[in-house]
């Protein structure tokens, strides 16, 4: 009887522990890379939606930039909602972003979901940085939608479970560094299918490689980083340059500038679901200052886009949304003018600062100071 009852002590001593070790884990800066890990897949968040008639409801689209930590109350969304809260708004954000999607899944999600919450405003958090790829043939009619657009993945896996734990994940992160058996091998999968796309021989990936930092060949290899970081310098090391110069004769410019038909299709959309729609321009971060620039030119990217002026996709996008009457909220003059980084270090998305700021952004355009 008194193993049992050591055995038993042990147990809560050990459950204890661990969950103090995952609370103060989840409190630390390296936290910040996996707050998409505590998002409910959209359906459940759906799901969770209140019945409510008396609040102002506003429906958020967009990709990770707002999914990143929306769980835990990090993310730019929910600092504008608690801002406007705060003043006395009875508002009710329903955030509908989903990592790794673009304007034809915001469309898809829009035309699934957005009628039913019938939303007072809705938000497209567009990121400037990879969101500006037209779908081909143009996005369609909201009756064709579900026949011919993408559905993002919902995974459902144990591994997903598993990833709700910051601790593990942060653990298991770092002995894919040494245990080259636990790697994913995303990072080896998008190179390759880069080099076939672009059609170059695999001298050519290993002398771009040899060029790069070998730290973070590694750390994209081990999924510490993005390996999309990666695979676009060894393709495209010009991307952000041409994007920011909107470059008709550059891959980057042209998708950009055939793009903004769809834009237009997005926004006349979401025009039909709520009559406030708005939407917010986030900018990749080189274009935000040069402090940022060090993991890019360590990823062996070239030109980067302009740091002082406004880059020329910026003025098209504005001038495409003028045309539609569509407000939008630029935040490249704010956080370019943050006395503080803005966003993570290796990384394209923003910080806890970044969040805040951007918040406080949403929440005064939405006509909270």
């Amino acid at each position: 009887m008194r193993h049992v009852v050591n055995l038993l002590l042990l147990a809560v001593v050990v459950t204890l522990g661990l969950v103090a070790m995952e609370l103060v884990t989840r409190k630390l800066p390296m936290a910040q890379r996996l707050g998409w890990n505590l998002v409910p897949p959209l359906s459940d968040r759906i799901a969770e939606v209140s019945d409510k008639t008396d609040v102002e409801r506003v429906v958020v689209v967009g990709d990770s930039f707002a999914e990143w930590m929306d769980t835990s109350g990090g993310n730019f969304v929910r600092v504008a909602e608690r801002r406007m809260r705060d003043q006395g708004r009875k508002v009710e954000f329903v955030n509908m972003g989903q990592a790794g999607t673009g304007m034809a899944e915001y469309y898809r999600n829009l035309v699934d979901h957005a009628a039913k919450l019938k939303p007072d405003t809705v938000i497209l958090a567009l990121y400037v940085g990879n969101d500006l790829v037209a779908f081909p043939g143009g996005l369609p009619k909201p009756d064709e939608a579900r026949r011919v657009l993408p559905t993002a993945q919902q995974d459902r896996s144990w591994r997903k479970t598993l990833k709700q734990s910051i601790l593990l994940n942060l653990l298991y992160r770092q002995a894919k560094v040494h245990v080259p058996w636990l790697r994913s091998g995303f990072t080896d999968g998008i190179v390759e299918y880069l080099r076939t796309h672009h059609r170059k021989d695999h001298d050519y990936v290993r002398q771009r490689l040899a060029k790069l930092d070998p730290q973070l060949v590694q750390e994209a290899e081990s999924d510490s980083i993005n390996g999309w970081d990666l695979a676009t310098a060894l393709f495209s090391p010009d991307y952000y340059g041409n994007l920011a110069d909107a470059d008709a004769a550059s891959p980057e410019g042209s998708a950009a500038l055939a793009s903004l038909a769809d834009l237009g299709t997005l926004v006349r959309y979401a025009k039909t679901l709520a009559p406030q729609v708005m939407v917010v321009l986030i900018p990749p971060s080189p274009w935000a200052g040069e402090r940022y620039h060090d993991y890019f030119r360590r990823l062996g990217y070239g030109q980067l886009g302009p740091t002082q002026t406004e880059p020329v996709i910026l003025t098209r996008v504005k001038a495409a949304l003028d045309q539609e009457n569509t407000p939008y909220l630029d935040l490249l003059p704010a956080l370019r003018d943050s006395s503080d980084a803005a966003y993570m270090d290796r990384d394209i998305h923003f910080n806890t600062i970044g969040q805040e700021l951007a918040g406080r952004q949403l929440a005064r355009a939405l006509g909270t100071p």
